[in-house]
C-alpha cells in the first residue's frame, strides 16, 4: 500500500480550509531536498502558510509539496517532501495533526537548506510562546499580515511533542 502522510496532509488542508481556517504546515527544514529560503528557518524548522490567498501553484503529490508563496513581499518557489512534513494545524485553534519526521530523509548528503533568490525583508515570525523544553516555535511565512508581531493573548500555538 502507498503510505498515508501524503493523503493525510491533503485531507487535513481541505478540513481546515473547509472550516474558513487558515491552514499552516510545520516543515523540518534539516533533509537536503528541502528548499526554503534559509533566513526564514529557526531552529531547522519553518512554519508555511498554505491558504489560498497565501500561495500559487500549489501541488501536493505523494512524495513532494511544492507551491509559490511570498516572502519579504516577494515570490518564492518553496519545496520539500511529504516526510519532512511535522504538522498540519489551524492557525486561529491549533486543530490538526503531528507527524513524525522520516529518518531516512537525513540520510542522504549533507542536510543542509538550499537558498532561494528571496530577499528577506518583512515576513513576521511567532514568538516563542510555543516552547516546551527543548523545543521552540517555527519561524514563519505569513503573507502580509501583522498579527504575528503582538499575538494576542490565548492565542492557540502547536507545540511538537515527543
Amino acid at each position: 500500500m502507498t503510505p498515508s502522510r501524503p493523503y493525510l496532509i491533503r485531507a487535513l488542508v481541505e478540513w481546515i480550509t473547509d472550516n474558513s481556517l487558515t491552514p499552516y504546515v510545520l516543515v523540518d527544514c534539516r533533509p537536503s531536498a528541502v528548499t526554503v529560503p534559509p533566513d526564514y528557518v529557526k531552529d531547522d524548522k519553518i512554519v508555511l502558510n498554505l491558504s489560498v490567498q497565501a500561495t500559487r501553484y500549489v501541488e501536493m503529490g505523494n512524495d513532494a509539496i511544492s507551491l509559490e508563496c511570498r516572502f519579504g513581499g516577494r515570490p518564492t518557489q518553496v519545496d520539500f517532501p511529504v516526510g519532512a512534513v511535522l504538522a498540519v494545524y489551524a492557525k486561529e485553534n491549533g486543530a490538526g495533526m503531528s507527524f513524525e519526521l522520516d529518518e531516512a530523509l537525513l540520510s542522504s548528503d549533507s542536510p543542509s537548506v538550499e537558498a532561494t533568490s528571496a530577499s528577506v525583508d518583512d515576513v513576521r515570525a511567532p514568538g516563542d510562546d510555543a516552547s516546551s523544553g527543548d523545543e521552540k516555535a517555527a519561524s514563519s511565512a505569513d503573507t502580509g499580515t501583522d498579527d504575528d508581531d503582538n499575538p494576542p493573548p490565548n492565542k492557540p500555538t502547536l507545540r511538537v511533542v515527543r
